[in-house]
């Protein structure tokens, strides 16, 4: 499926489960971001603290709305339950847990010292080379979450290894397909800021912003889940075909990972 056609469909599937996606969109990032801002407006630079720790205890749900887009995708079931599975048994809550925590730390490993050389040398040359690597950074993570949410691995870094097998010769055509659907993003954005700015007493444009993101945010999750899961798919296609050619008839195929379906019958 080209990048196009998995634009389309994710906009299909948008139009005919609005409320499930919207929902699903707002329980990756979009109650973080709201709490985050309650936090911000009562506490302000005290809100820092309490923010990191929303953000720590909803890596669950976050990892569970991950996990919702692969039924909706390929066969359009809508599973709702799939939001708090993360959270039990305790092996899969500490396993997603450590998915979350592993991004934040290798965002500050390679965020601080980058901007530090940036500062100091101002050097355009370097603030590209950041981008390039948050960007592969940031499509890895993105890749590794789905595998993980999925079933197909019960181990963080087991997901994170796979992502990086998988990611090979293919990054570039990710980070397209995310910057052709977030650009968009960027362009409305800015324009909402500048007329907020202007019109500094009206609530209107500050409310259009907040609306916007809800509205948009579960978009471009679709595109970017719908790309992984195209992606796995023909891995997986690929990698069927060659161990039906290489398997013994008298050992038996072993599955790995955890079935989600097995819990729900």
């Amino acid at each position: 499926m080209s990048n196009q056609e998995i634009r389309a469909r994710a906009r299909q599937l948008y139009a005919k489960y609005f409320l499930a996606v919207f929902v699903i969109g707002l329980c990756s990032e979009g109650i973080q971001g709201i709490l985050s801002g309650v936090l911000e407006g009562y506490l302000g630079q005290q809100a820092a603290a309490w923010d990191i720790l929303i953000q720590i205890l909803l890596i669950p749900l976050t990892v569970g709305a991950v996990g919702c887009i692969e039924p909706l995708w390929t066969s359009e079931q809508v599973r709702f339950q799939r939001l708090i599975s993360f959270y039990a048994p305790a092996s899969r809550l500490v396993q997603s847990l450590l998915l979350g925590i592993i991004p934040l730390a290798a965002g500050l490993l390679v965020l601080v010292p980058s901007t530090l050389l940036v500062m100091f040398y101002g050097s355009v040359v370097l603030y590209l080379i950041l981008l390039i690597v948050l960007l592969w950074l940031s499509m890895r993570l993105v890749l590794s979450a789905m595998l993980f949410a999925s079933g197909r691995y019960t181990k963080a870094l087991d997901a994170l290894g796979a992502s990086y097998q998988k990611m090979r010769g293919r990054m570039f055509d990710l980070i397209g397909m995310s910057l052709v659907v977030i650009l968009p993003q960027i362009v409305i954005m800015k324009l909402l800021e500048a007329l907020a700015e202007q019109n500094s007493g009206v609530w209107l444009f500050p409310a259009l912003e907040i609306l916007f993101v809800l509205l948009y945010m579960p978009y471009v999750m679709l595109c970017e889940q719908g790309w992984v899961l195209e992606q796995i798919k023909d891995s997986e296609q690929r990698q069927e075909s060659e161990n039906k050619r290489n398997q013994n008839p008298l050992i038996p195929e072993i599955k790995k990972g955890f079935d989600f379906e097995d819990k729900q019958t």
